[in-house]
């Protein structure tokens, strides 16, 4: 059981992860750049990139030993995250849409888990 609680750590460290990846990568979309090159070689999308293949490695450890049938609940809450993130940091608005969908996935992975 204690390994069981220290892989979810790990694979909800993952989730976290990719969510800041997303934020980093947002932010160097909203820059303007010279050229091409510049775009996609500048130091945000390296880390963005790089925060990335940390989360998926995150994640191949991690599933180890969770179940595979448990990945539904971990993207979900990927998903809440990057809300929480838009909202708190970005100063995005949260719309009636983004709070339904947000409602009905935490319902669903109050369900999933009963």
């Amino acid at each position: 059981m204690n390994e069981f609680v220290s892989h979810c750590g790990i694979m909800l460290g993952g989730v976290i992860i990719a969510g800041i990846s997303q934020f980093v990568l947002k932010k160097a979309a909203d820059q303007e750049y010279k050229g091409l090159i510049d775009q996609y070689l500048n130091w945000r999308v390296i880390l963005g990139y790089g925060l990335m293949v940390a989360s998926t490695l995150c994640t191949v450890f991690a599933q180890r030993v969770i179940p595979l049938s448990m990945s539904p609940i971990w993207d979900a809450c990927g998903q809440i995250f990057v809300l929480a993130i838009s909202y708190f940091i970005l100063r995005e608005h949260i719309s009636k849409r983004k709070f339904a969908g947000l409602c009905i996935m935490i319902t669903g992975i109050l369900i999933f888990l009963l």
